[in-house]
């Protein structure tokens, strides 16, 4: 049993002293670590997944789907930290009754789901197994109208980006701004991510986006000089 587990079965085990495994369920609803955080979200963030087992078995009424003061639920933490084990659980215990099915599409108050999230954070597996539950995902858009492609492109995850083309997202969607992934990835630097973009472009497509060509000769331009100053400081 490495650390982590250590830790999340010594949550549980002091929970289980003083209360019932009857009462548990009220302790997964009522005690919150910090603003709506329950005990399921935090272990699920934590990737406690033996901990996330026994709260799902032992806390009979636990809302799987309960949010916190930022919308967030335990699937959108879990994903976010890249937690599979826990993430594979949720998915098992959601779908045992109507009851607790787990809704794979509930968004924070950013309008972000877990897939948002999972591209965010860079986490690949998490993305497949998402998409494996639920293709949909690909197609929904946060409050900005951003696709989970727009926030692989913005934070420069090469991995989500791979991941999402790969699973058949739309690869320059344009969000309320009208702004596309590759536009996104030119303007923060993101150099990987801007070509593989740009690549999945057909010419009708590069011929409209006169905003991304302008972006990424910026930013070409920009690596060029930048490659230019260091050459020229290491020979003087």
């Amino acid at each position: 049993m490495n650390s982590s587990t250590k830790r999340g079965f010594l949550l549980i085990t002091r929970i289980r002293t003083v209360y019932p495994f009857s009462q548990l369920h009220y302790i997964s609803s009522h005690c919150k670590l910090s603003p709506g955080v329950t005990p399921l979200f935090a272990a699920c963030a934590q990737g406690y997944s033996e901990c996330v087992s026994i709260l799902l078995k032992k806390a009979p009424g636990l809302d799987i789907n309960e949010q916190d003061v930022d919308g967030r639920t335990a699937l959108m933490a879990a994903c976010a930290n890249g937690k599979l084990d826990c993430i594979n659980l949720l998915f098992k215990w959601g779908g045992t009754s109507e009851d607790e099915e787990l809704d794979v599409f509930s968004k924070d108050e950013n309008g972000r789901n877990a897939l948002h999230y999972a591209a965010m954070f860079g986490h690949a597996p998490v993305i497949e197994a998402l998409v494996t539950k639920e293709r949909k995902l690909l197609l929904k858009s946060d409050s900005d109208g951003r696709s989970a492609l727009h926030w692989a492109a913005i934070r420069g995850k090469e991995d989500s980006v791979e991941a999402l083309l790969s699973l058949g997202i739309d690869e320059n969607p344009q969000d309320k701004l009208g702004r596309t992934p590759l536009s996104y990835a030119a303007e923060h630097g993101h150099v990987a991510v801007a070509e593989w973009l740009f690549s999945c472009l057909d010419e009708e497509q590069e011929d409209e986006d006169q905003e991304v060509h302008f972006l990424f000769l910026i930013l070409s331009l920009s690596l060029s000089l930048s490659l230019s100053l260091c050459l020229s400081l290491s020979l003087s």
